[in-house]
């Protein structure tokens, strides 16, 4: 079982960048769904679709978009999370944040913008919404928290909630599945410095250094 307050005291300790940003919606939508005690009213009708670490106890799979296989996913329900393309986009003049204060390091920032795809299959449409539902619910009360304990973001936004509609068949016999998606939009501050040494590149390193940035923008 995932501690939830673990979890939210570590997340301002980490870069945010394509995979991690991944993984903490990963961990976040297997945090909602490990308990029906989350699910409000609709605790009794979604009893059943509970993720769990132990694999005789899971109920619903929840992973990350590259690991769908429709062969292998048998009857259960499923939610799988993942990323759009990323896009950055200047902020500032050559992205030039400011200098170290002996001018050996350059401050550079860029603002990133992505989309976040949670998809929900089920075998009927109305449980392939009401899996969306129940997750878009979750992450629409979690902007205070998110906005809190990740202050490099600058936008977390649901943006959408797919109507339920037929899924890809593996083949003429299998049995028709329905998938419903969560759009969350998602931008943030990427940060780096570059470092020089007599005139030539020394390193290269990429921080979360946004309250740094902000001071020296």
């Amino acid at each position: 079982m995932i501690d939830n307050r673990d979890f939210f005291k570590a997340l301002d300790k980490i870069y945010l960048a394509p995979v991690s940003i991944r993984r903490i919606f990963l961990l976040l939508t297997r945090l909602h769904y490990q308990t029906a005690d989350n699910f409000g009213e609709m605790k009794e009708q979604m009893k059943n679709y509970i993720w769990s670490s132990k694999t005789d106890e899971c109920k619903v799979l929840i992973d990350l978009d590259f690991h769908y296989d429709p062969k292998n996913l048998g009857k259960r329900p499923a939610i799988f999370v993942g990323l759009d393309d990323v896009e950055y986009k200047r902020i500032a003049l050559d992205n030039h944040a400011y200098f170290s204060y002996d001018t050996s390091g350059q401050h550079l920032i860029k603002t990133a913008q992505t989309k976040v795809i949670i998809r929900h299959i089920a075998d009927s449409p109305d449980d392939a919404m009401t899996m969306e539902n129940l997750t878009c619910q979750f992450f629409l009360g979690l902007q205070p928290v998110i906005r809190d304990t990740l202050p490099q973001v600058l936008e977390y936004d649901v943006v959408a909630s797919k109507s339920s509609r037929p899924f890809e068949k593996t083949s003429q016999q299998a049995e028709q599945r329905f998938v419903s998606d969560t759009i969350i939009a998602f931008s943030y501050v990427s940060a780096w410095m570059v470092t020089f040494e007599s005139h030539r590149i020394k390193k290269i390193s990429f921080e979360q250094c946004l309250a740094e940035c902000q001071a020296g923008v």
